[in-house]
């Protein structure tokens, strides 16, 4: 029997799993042969869906090549860390790794009183092997280098590839992978998605890696740049990436100044989701080992301004359209504001701003300011119209129309002439620090005024005033509906008048229809009828639908009189209706038991209200 030829022996890798642990051995090659890789055993480990395994153990295994078993799997063994870092006289020995772009040669040194390795042997290995197109005199530089440094001996130098086109960096703990494309082709080939996942894999990345974001790189050429292409999983997500909040920046208008935010602040609407709850116990980092959630990890631990949290406990959103922001780990939106300097007259024009408006002056007469956000004004709001679609209203005076609006106004009777009338509307609630007089004014939630109040109001919770109604027995009405209400009266309106307006439009086209002109300009005509006609039958089958709707009712509401409540006064909650005709003080109307009106005058017991 022939012996065996043991002069060449490639390294070798063994992986075991015994009784719950992962032990690693790695041989050197004898003399020369294939060298066992970090790349290869990370493959292998993954391959196998081995989990818990200590990276940098595995990475000093590989180096050192000691040919004894090394555990691998979580916390490193003293034992096995003396091992590997002990002095040994071993013998000098080279390590070939064949690479797509060419053949890479490792030589080590001899240690203590090993032998060093010979360039004949190294010449007879790759003679063996078939390996003839090789640099000869940088090969015999590298063995008697014996740097322990891959050399590329196959075409150009290793020093000459400064860049690989893919580097990927793994944080230590697992918690990000990043990559940074240096290149669009490796090898001469074209980097693809599948090729950017397997050296993923080598790396021991193998959970929540993002495809779009992959993609993204390779789509968009994004060279040069590192972008994170999976993150460990989140027990709280952000749905988009929120920067810190920073300084505001003014500009200035004439007397008005706009605040905005940085403009890299994102923008979101009312009712977007900021963040998601997505784990209660453990989660995974990426390279899928298993991390304990934090005891109280919750959405209010992070909930702050103009924020809501679903009833599941699961999802963050924004309560208010604005910018989003992160300030002391706590996710808040808020709204971009206006500041108007002294009064905002009718010369002004129509006032609409997407975020909050603080006026220092007065609202006069045939003046509108119509946003989205909180309304402040240190003055009165005199004929005018104040409306807040999402915020609250407070006003530190008087709420009255202009002279000569005698009759009394209420939340669904808006005076006809604009110079005379003078309304406020908010989705929230409205603060009047003064008297409200001949005014439409309507609060979605709570309304509460510091002065009396003549002519008619509205809300969806609540009301208090100091008095209400006079000894004229002016008609004023105090109404609790639901805000649904309120949404359908201001809807109502705008479909009447658009109504109006799409009647006069679509007279005006059935006249023109009758002047005979040429044919086509006929059938022209003819369409634009057909087109508004549809348009006013849509604003018609709304205005029914609105009508019809049923309200439901409010529950849980309260009236408030701190002095006098004046007879004359009309109490409307839901359908039920009550007008008071004596005179009383310090009365406190609210829902009874049973749903009806209940009634407590100063500090008395309450009585039920005939509600007819």
């Amino acid at each position: 029997m022939k012996a065996q030829d043991t002069t060449f022996i490639d390294g070798a890798v063994t992986i075991v799993e015994f009784q719950g642990e992962v032990y690693l051995t790695v041989t050197r090659p004898q003399k020369i042969g294939k060298l066992v890789t970090v790349e290869e055993v990370r493959k292998e480990i993954v391959e196998r869906k081995i989990i818990n395994i200590n990276d940098k153990m595995v990475e000093e295994a590989v180096n050192a090549a000691i040919g004894e078993a090394i555990k691998i799997s979580g916390d490193a063994d003293e034992s096995d860390l003396a091992k590997l870092k002990q002095k040994r006289d071993k013998d000098g020995f080279g390590g070939l790794t064949q690479e797509e772009d060419g053949l890479y040669l490792t030589v080590y040194p001899a240690v203590g009183m090993g032998r060093r390795l010979e360039h004949k042997e190294v010449e007879s290995y790759l003679n063996k092997h078939g390996f003839t197109n090789v640099d000869r005199d940088l090969i015999k530089k590298t063995i008697y280098g014996a740097k322990g440094k891959a050399v590329k001996i196959v075409g150009k130098s290793i020093e000459e590839d400064t860049k690989q086109a893919i580097e990927i960096a793994v944080s230590e703990d697992g918690e990000y992978a990043q990559i940074t494309l240096n290149s669009l082709t490796e090898y001469g080939m074209p980097i693809d998605v599948s090729h950017i996942l397997d050296k993923l894999q080598i790396h021991g990345v193998i959970h929540g890696v993002s495809i779009d974001k992959i993609k993204e790189l390779l789509d968009k050429k994004i060279l040069g740049r590192p972008k994170v292409v999976t993150e460990s999983e989140k027990a709280i997500e952000y749905l988009f990436e929120i920067p810190p909040k920073e300084k505001l920046r003014i500009i200035q208008d004439g007397n008005i100044d706009y605040y905005h935010h940085d403009p890299s602040l994102p923008l979101v609407k009312k009712g977007q989701t900021l963040a998601v709850k997505n784990f209660e116990k453990v989660t995974r980092n990426v390279r899928g080992e298993e991390i304990k959630v934090e005891k109280g990890t919750n959405l209010k631990s992070i909930q702050g301004k103009n924020t809501t949290i679903s009833g599941d406990g699961k999802f963050l959103k924004a309560a208010i359209m604005g910018c989003a922001y992160l300030e002391e780990g706590k996710a808040h939106v808020e709204r971009e504001s206006m500041v108007i300097k002294g009064n905002v007259e009718a010369s002004l024009g129509k006032i609409q701003f997407g975020g909050n408006v603080f006026v220092t002056g007065s609202v006069l007469s045939g003046s509108t300011i119509d946003v989205l956000g909180d309304i402040e004004i240190k003055g009165d709001v005199k004929g005018a119209k104040v409306i807040s679609g999402e915020g609250d209203v407070t006003i530190s005076g008087n709420v009255f129309a202009g002279e000569g609006a005698m009759e009394p106004a209420s939340w669904d009777h808006v005076d006809t002439n604009p110079e005379l009338s003078c309304s406020v509307e908010a989705h929230g609630n409205i603060f009047v620090g003064e008297d409200v007089i001949n005014s439409a004014v309507s609060a979605g939630q709570n309304l509460t005024v510091g002065g009396g109040i003549i002519g008619g109001v509205a809300a969806g919770n609540s009301i208090t005033s100091t008095s209400v109604g006079s000894r004229d027995h002016i008609v004023t009405r105090l109404i609790i509906r639901n805000s649904k209400a309120h949404e359908i009266h201001w809807e109502l309106q705008e479909s009447e008048k658009n109504i109006r307006i799409q009647e006069e439009v679509l007279q005006s086209t059935s006249k023109e229809l009758n002047t005979g002109n040429g044919k086509d300009l006929l059938c022209n005509k003819m369409s634009i009828y057909l087109a508004i006609k549809k348009e006013l039958d849509n604003l018609k089958a709304r205005k029914r639908e609105l009508r019809e709707m049923v309200i439901p009712k409010v529950r849980g509401w309260k009236i408030e009189v701190s002095d006098t409540l004046y007879p004359g006064v009309v109490i409307s909650i839901n359908d039920m209706e009550k007008t008071i005709h004596k005179e009383s003080v310090k009365v406190t109307f609210w829902e009874g038991p049973r749903g009806g009106i209940y009634t407590r005058h100063g500090k008395g017991s309450g009585k039920q209200i005939d509600n007819g």
